[in-house]
């Protein structure tokens, strides 16, 4: 690669934008916290906006004791150039926690916006008043 192939590379990079818009949780937050109880289904929703991205990816992350991936990917990757997509995830309460966090991030190469969702679970589903 030339010198000045290396210039545009960084260039391309430069000019990228990433963005990470939560648009929906399923049930909603109670306070600060995503609250289920166990076999309770959490569904999120979010849109990247990319700007001359390059290899976008979207991911979600969680403790595997706590939660099961029932709808979704854990590693999505959603193309290059400049893009509004909608990526969605249903996760499944599998045991007790508190203190757990659901974390989705969009990235592109080694830039990376993030959302951190605290959440707790319940034995026992939540009964409605």
């Amino acid at each position: 690669m030339t010198e000045g192939a290396e210039c545009d590379d960084y260039q391309a990079v430069v000019d990228a934008l990433l963005e990470l818009k939560l648009e929906r949780l399923n049930p909603p937050m109670e306070g600060s916290d995503l609250l289920l109880g166990v076999g309770e289904t959490q569904s999120i929703e979010a849109t990247v906006v990319a700007e001359n991205c390059r290899e976008c990816r979207a991911r979600i992350r969680f403790d595997d004791a706590h939660f099961e991936m029932i709808a979704g990917g854990r590693d999505l990757a959603l193309g290059s150039g400049t893009f509004e997509r909608n990526v969605e995830w249903r996760l499944r309460a599998r045991s007790p926690g508190q203190k757990l966090s659901i974390e989705i991030s969009a990235s592109e190469g080694g830039a990376a916006h993030f959302v951190m969702l605290p959440a707790r679970i319940h034995p026992m589903p939540k009964i409605e008043d």
